[in-house]
């Protein structure tokens, strides 16, 4: 449903309804009272992830292509490399991430939700990084998934966090030439 729904209605009202959907999940996670990230049920985090894609093209926030090709990543398919063993601590200042240099147009005022999902961004659960993927900024870590909640925790003054991190040469099969959804 939530699919039909994305694709029948605007672009500013499907953020709206992922955040809405999202903070109903975040709801009964909070009830529950679950603290982790490593569950492989629908009441995981990763279950929202399930729509996640990540874009390696060149749009607004630069040239995010990996060897000049188009790709995208989807965040379900990498589920079962997120595992406790790649949770690390690194520096917000290793990390590219789309929109990185609009300072102004970052956090409550983003480019791409107009703060709504900086708003919902649940920053106890882990972003994903790949080590030496290709990005404008010529950093080591390029995100894939929690550019939200790293905002929020920059805006909270924190300067490093736990992420996930990935190896470039765990993501090849993982990546397609066509956008499926």
């Amino acid at each position: 449903m939530y699919v039909l729904v994305q694709k029948t209605i605007s672009i500013y009202h499907t953020y709206l309804i992922q955040v809405y959907y999202s903070m109903l999940l975040w709801s009964i996670w909070e009830v529950l009272q679950l603290d982790t990230v490593i569950y492989q049920d629908f009441l995981s985090p990763l279950f929202i992830m399930k729509l996640g894609i990540h874009s390696c093209n060149v749009d607004r926030y630069g040239d995010w292509t990996v060897d000049g090709q188009f790709y995208y990543i989807y965040l379900e398919t990498i589920q079962h490399l997120l595992t406790k063993d790649r949770l690390r601590e690194v520096l917000f200042d290793d990390i590219a991430f789309k929109g990185k240099h609009f300072t102004n147009l970052r956090g409550p005022m983003c480019l791409c939700c107009d703060g709504a999902r900086y708003y919902s961004a649940q920053i106890k659960f882990p972003g994903i990084l790949v080590e030496g993927m290709e990005n404008p900024y010529g950093s080591r870590y390029r995100m894939i998934d929690g550019k939200h909640r790293l905002e929020k925790r920059i805006n909270n003054g924190e300067i490093s966090s736990i992420f996930y991190v990935l190896q470039l040469s765990d993501l090849p099969k993982y990546c397609e030439k066509e956008k499926i959804y």
